[in-house]
């Protein structure tokens, strides 16, 4: 891909993201960190005479495959994205149902990429939408012919979308393989990401696209892209689908583009810190990196008594590691630095961190960030 000038987002005041399709699916889970779980009980019943309450729970459906409502909030208006649309034509628009969650609601349409388990809801959509009517962004690799050729067993073609009949149901293709931006600048569409580290190679052999009359390894599936929203005060959220681009290309990628914003804002509330027991007098160049990045956050901090607290607590923990190295190596009290590797464990990294590890267990649920 060519040169990509860096982009700064919009910040919102409130992000939710529902998840709408996922692989499993538990009522006993209860709200946990971010994660809000609707009760067991809470949802719609149906009609089961065989039981002796005379009805059965209308729990939600799990599926292979993925879908998730995004809900940007900006000031006291909301507005609602789908990323996604799981594999079945009738999944994504049952646990709306469920869940009390109206497609009409839906503003645009985000596809992650091109694969079945991602697109085969698109059929529940035209069947309640009608005339849709709504925008869908999608990456021009995503209509690709696709297929698995296991081994031992013969080769099973996916079910691409088909443009044709998206154009035919009234939604407005918005094919982007550069980044693209939805709802006047509040959620940016990576488009096609970077792929830069040398251990995500992507799928196997075995997935295959139909290119020049011929069925050719297809490992990288350039058309995996991934939605970016910047909660105000918070920092980034990164909300892929497979993630075939790799969780830390997809980091890297969002990072360059958005690097402009990073830098304008202060990097103290969110920042990553590493402990190392290293010696000031073994890597003086830490040591300075460790005084700099502090004076820079005075310089950028929203106050002096945000700074002062976390330089307080810095100090402290530096003189707890500090002593606990002594302690260890029976030598004299000896300084430590808490390096933070800024190129590394970024804010972008902390929140997806933080978001990855509930996210699995979110199924029907809603993660809200203020």
């Amino acid at each position: 891909m060519g040169e990509i000038e860096p982009i700064a987002l919009q910040p919102v005041d409130a992000l939710t993201i529902t998840t709408l399709v996922d692989n499993t699916t538990d009522i006993l889970l209860v709200d946990e960190g971010p994660a809000r779980r609707a009760a067991i009980g809470a949802g719609p019943r149906v009609a089961a005479p065989v039981l002796d309450l005379g009805e059965a729970f209308d729990a939600l459906r799990a599926e292979h495959g993925f879908a998730a409502l995004v809900t940007v909030t900006r000031g006291n208006r909301e507005h609602r994205v789908l990323f996604d649309t799981g594999i079945t034509p009738d999944g994504l628009v049952e646990n709306m149902r469920r869940l009390e969650l109206s497609p009409h609601d839906i503003e645009a349409i985000v596809l992650s990429h091109g694969h079945f388990d991602h697109v085969g809801g698109m059929q529940g959509l035209v069947r309640e939408l009608g005339a849709a009517n709504m925008p869908v962004v999608i990456h021009p690799e995503a209509w690709t012919r696709r297929r698995l050729a296991l081994p031992g067993r013969e080769p099973v073609e996916i079910a691409a979308p088909s443009r044709r009949a998206l154009e035919s149901a009234g939604f407005a293709i918005v094919e982007r393989r550069q980044p693209s931006f939805l709802l006047d600048g509040a959620l940016l569409v990576t488009g096609e990401v970077d792929r830069t580290t040398p251990f995500e190679q992507g799928l196997a052999p075995t997935h295959q696209a139909y290119r020049d009359r011929t069925w050719q390894p297809d490992s990288l599936v350039l058309d995996d892209q991934a939605l970016v929203a910047d909660i105000r005060g918070r920092g980034l959220v990164v909300l892929t689908g497979c993630g075939h681009a790799g969780v830390v290309n997809t980091l890297l990628y969002v990072k360059k583009l958005h690097w402009i914003a990073l830098a304008r804002r202060p990097l103290l509330p969110w920042i990553m810190v590493v402990y190392y027991l290293i010696d000031f007098s073994v890597l003086p160049a830490l040591n300075f990196a460790f005084w700099a990045w502090l004076i820079y956050s005075l310089v950028i901090a929203p106050s002096v008594h945000l700074f002062l607290v976390m330089f307080g607590l810095v100090v402290l923990l530096n003189l707890m590691t500090s002593t606990l190295y002594a302690i260890l190596q029976g030598d004299s009290l000896r300084l430590v630095p808490l390096t933070p590797l800024l190129d590394l464990y970024n804010p972008i990294f902390v929140n997806i961190s933080w978001f990855a590890a509930t996210f699995d267990e979110m199924r029907g649920s809603k993660m809200k960030w203020h």
